[in-house]
This record gives structure tokens, sequence and C-alpha cells, in this order.
């Protein structure tokens, strides 16, 4: 199989979940509307799925390591339950009062910088250098 295949194949995992997580937390009330959210925020963390996927798998040669994805995804569903917690806390309305295109863009931008978040934690932040010492 080769290598762009490989990272297709972690990037749709890694894309699906979030997107389902994150565009169900922050969608309206709404089984119908939730699709469409849920589709938005596909549309973003497929794309970053893919580019984690590149990080996970950089050539042929090299095997990827499965603890640190695993991490990067607890890590990730972490910050999306951590970001529903606090929109359900607050005045949803004023996110579902804006125009039906806008509030598609903000859930995508939102489930976006969440991933964006955990990436920049695990795989640029403190733990990479604490695992490269331990590795």
């Amino acid at each position: 199989m080769g290598t762009r295949l490989r990272r297709l194949g972690w990037a749709l995992p890694i894309g699906i979940a979030p997107a389902v997580v994150g565009g169900a937390t922050f969608s309206p009330p709404d089984p119908f509307t939730n699709i469409a959210y849920v589709a938005a925020a596909f549309a973003v963390t497929l794309l970053l799925g893919y580019h984690v996927a590149v990080i996970e798998t950089p050539t042929d040669e090299e095997t990827p390591d499965p603890d640190r994805l695993w991490l990067f995804a607890g890590t990730l569903l972490v910050f999306l339950l951590a970001g529903g917690t606090v929109f359900s806390r607050l005045d949803a309305t004023m996110l579902w009062d804006l125009p039906e295109g806008q509030e598609l863009a903000a859930v995508a931008g939102i489930v976006g910088g969440l991933f964006l978040l955990a990436e920049l934690v695990i795989y640029y932040g403190p733990f990479d250098r604490l695992y490269g010492l331990f590795r």
C-alpha cells in the first residue's frame, strides 16, 4: 500500500470522530441540521487528520507509533468535551442566530481550532520534548 493511501486510511478515522463529536455538540437540537454541522466539521477535520497522518507516517521505511496517535485522540476528545461543556453553559442562541452559512463556518472553525490545539499540545508542545527524552 502506498504512503498516501496509508495516510488517508489514518486520516479518515482521525477526521470522522471529532467531526461527529464536535458537530453534534455545537449544533442546535435538530437532527436534520445536526447532519449539516457534522459534514461542515468533517470537511475541516479530514484535512487536519491528513496532516496528523503525515506526521505519523513520514516515509515508507518508518513505522508509525500508535501510542502518540492514541494520546492525540484522547487529548482531542478531552478538548472537545471541555469545549462542549463550556458551550452548553453559554447562551447558544448567539451562535444559532447567525445566518446559516456563518453558523456552519463557526462550528467548523471551533472544531478545527480545538483540533489544532490538541495537535499543538501533543506534537509541538512540551509532550513532544518529553516523549523524545523517554523514547
